[in-house]
């Protein structure tokens, strides 16, 4: 008990530290979790960009085979 009460101090500042430590990791761990949510998320987001794009690609390709065959027809009428 005696050491308890000499050394109150000295593990009272131990404890802090600690619990100080603790906290400053939690930050550092939320942090990096927010960073890998965002990054994934972009990954996410181009990928998505891509595929709207092909996509774009494709739309505009049988627009353009239509307006063709359009022609063409219109052209066999007249």
């Amino acid at each position: 008990m005696n050491f308890l009460i000499e050394n109150w101090q000295s593990i009272l500042e131990f404890l802090s530290i600690g619990g100080l430590s603790s906290l400053l990791t939690m930050k550092i761990g939320v942090k990096s979790a927010k960073a890998d949510l965002i990054s994934k998320i972009q990954d996410i987001y181009g990928k998505m960009i891509d595929d709207l794009q092909e996509q774009v690609k494709e739309l505009q390709s049988r627009l353009d085979d239509g307006i063709c065959h359009r022609r063409h027809c219109e052209n066999r009428i007249k």
